[in-house]
């Protein structure tokens, strides 16, 4: 992982630098001196090594800003399971006071005092019956 940007900067600073030595022949041929040329060769191999390190960074980092996507991750797809039914448990009261109802609906005053005891003896169970079966209570709307 490492080594293949070093490469391609290794690479690119040497073709740089090749390419910069060749224009500092060029300054070599025009000094006439041979300290002229001396300083001539010594600035081009400087400018060639600094303009090939340039060039070797930039090819090697041309492709920084590439990111490869995200993965991408196949989850299953979501399962319905049906919830389980809800069991009520039996309320023998309750069959009890549908039974009372039915016979002091037919007329039996006797049923319909028993009725009314059995809702005042079971005062806490009153409001789940009316929601359980709220046509057993409809003589308190009449």
């Amino acid at each position: 992982m490492f080594l293949h940007p070093l490469k391609s900067s290794l690479a690119a600073l040497m073709i740089g630098g090749a390419i910069l030595m060749a224009g500092s022949t060029v300054t070599q041929a025009q000094a006439g001196e041979r300290g002229e040329r001396d300083k001539a060769t010594l600035l081009g191999a400087a400018a060639g090594l600094l303009g090939g390190a340039m060039i070797g960074g930039a090819i090697a980092h041309a492709n920084d800003g590439y990111a490869p996507p995200p993965p991408v991750y196949d989850a299953p797809r979501p399962v319905y399971v049906e919830p389980r039914p809800v069991r009520m448990a039996p309320d023998p009261y309750f069959d009890q006071l549908g039974h009372l109802k039915r016979e002091c609906d037919d007329g039996d005053t006797r049923d319909c005092i028993r009725f009314g005891i059995l809702i005042g003896e079971h005062k806490e169970r009153e409001a789940q019956w009316r929601r359980r079966n709220p046509d057993m209570f409809a003589w308190e709307h009449d």
